[in-house]
């Protein structure tokens, strides 16, 4: 739940053109928290609080900044 808080104020915060939906399991739930860029994008897995800026550092590279009227989903699942 931290870390989807941190991310969501975070994407607010620089305007990353994303936003971040909580969802059920995506099978890779012993590895840690769980994000996938959707629809079949890539999964981040096992981050922690620590790696917020570095996730938002990557997330703003691959989707870019300025809201946009249909921002990229971003899945997350925390364990």
């Amino acid at each position: 739940m931290a870390l989807a808080d941190a991310l969501e104020a975070g994407i607010e915060e620089r305007q990353i053109n994303v936003v971040l939906e909580r969802t059920v399991c995506m099978s890779h739930c012993p590895r840690g928290p769980t994000l996938r860029l959707a629809p079949g994008g890539k999964f981040i897995l096992g981050k922690t609080i620590d790696d917020v800026a570095e996730i938002l550092d990557e997330l703003e590279e691959l989707c870019g900044i300025g809201r946009e009227e249909n921002p990229i989903p971003l899945d997350l699942i925390g364990s």
